[in-house]
């Protein structure tokens, strides 16, 4: 038995264990958490209150059942006596790890208007944003820290302890759910035909040099919301050109060599390289990153006619990875054929679209 400044961590019956009304109502698969609990164990036990109902790891819970388990690890959870120690001073106890200030702010939430509570925690609409101070964290992170519990990697649920690094964790999650979206779509079957002009907009790995390609709160690094392609798998793309095809590629700063060596391993010859003035300065290790680069590439005697058009184009950015609409006016006023917007954002008129975010 372990105490912790009103956290109370020891075993108990798993039928001691009361379930009032839960949100839940879909525990996905549960296969991956049980092989990971009879492999080892149960790291992080679900949470209760000073009157065993359950506070948080429901999914944990149910994957117990399922195991076969008469008894559980549970950290229980006596809100009162945290919050009437708010007070005392911070070195009688260690600081809560991110799992047990999750679990203390649970279970705030859920005392509405009980009595021995400080008026604060009365259950008032504001009682998420006062119980996520109290704990000295912010609603946004707790809520991040909630979701990397409730995705029930343990070993990813363990190193947010360990570290204390919320978002670092929470970026690894959201990258696996990333891909795991993008492999849903399967080019080959979504593509059909060749196009006379294509614009693809790969999604670079940002950092050349960075194996692990990891996001650091801390870093002047720019962030992407998106799961990366190594350049070994972008050169893999069966781009579905037609036999008189023109490439429009886009490439950042950092990824102009690679991205001069995507259009030889495509099939394409340069012919130009137009760059886009953003208006708006970023990020960047060296310079302020304020520019971004297309590469204008042929494949045989495509149709072409420019009478106006000059290698810089200027429109101020929008959202992440979002590109000018002048480009695209550009390219109906310069092209003709079937067009195809390879790794798009958004449905375009006269314009076959692939790409995660379309569907």
């Amino acid at each position: 038995m372990q105490i912790n400044f009103g956290i109370l961590k020891m075993k108990i019956q798993i039928k001691d264990i009361k379930i009032k009304n839960r949100f839940r109502k879909d525990f996905g698969d549960l296969e991956p958490l049980k092989k990971s609990i009879k492999e080892i164990g149960l790291m992080h036990p679900v949470v209760i209150n000073e009157d065993n109902i359950l506070i948080a790891g429901e999914r944990r819970l149910k994957a117990l059942k399922e195991l076969g388990w008469k008894d559980t690890p549970i950290t229980k959870i006596n809100l009162k006596n945290i919050v009437r120690g708010e007070y005392d001073e911070n070195a009688v106890r260690k600081d809560f790890t991110k799992t047990e200030a999750v679990a203390i702010w649970q279970a705030m939430e859920s005392y509405q208007g009980q009595k021995g509570l400080p008026s604060k925690f009365d259950g008032s609409p504001e009682r998420r944003q006062r119980a996520a101070k109290f704990l000295g964290m912010s609603t946004d992170t707790l809520s991040k820290a909630k979701q990397i519990i409730d995705n029930g990697n343990e070993k990813l649920i363990n190193e947010m302890d360990k570290t204390g690094k919320v978002n670092r964790v929470y970026r690894k999650i959201k990258i696996e759910e990333k891909k795991k979206e993008i492999k849903k779509l399967v080019p080959e079957k979504v593509i059909k035909g060749v196009y006379d002009i294509i614009v693809i907009d790969p999604p670079w790995k940002y950092s050349i040099n960075d194996e692990n390609d990891e996001y650091d709160p801390e870093s002047n690094r720019g962030i992407v919301p998106y799961p990366t392609m190594e350049y070994e798998t972008l050169k893999k793309i069966k781009i579905p050109a037609a036999e008189n095809c023109i490439l429009w590629l886009w490439t950042t700063n950092n990824h102009i060599h690679q991205a001069l060596h995507l259009v030889e391993d495509w099939g394409f010859e340069k012919k130009g390289l137009i760059t886009w003035n953003k208006q708006i300065f970023g990020t960047g290790r060296w310079f302020r990153s304020q520019t971004e680069h297309i590469i204008f590439a042929i494949k045989g005697k495509p149709y072409f006619q420019n009478t106006k058009w000059t290698t810089l184009i200027s429109e101020k950015r929008t959202t992440h990875s979002t590109k000018p609409e002048i480009f695209y006016k550009m390219v109906d006023e310069t092209c003709a054929g079937r067009k195809l917007d390879y790794f798009a954002r958004k449905k375009r008129e006269g314009w076959d679209s692939y790409g995660d975010e379309v569907k």
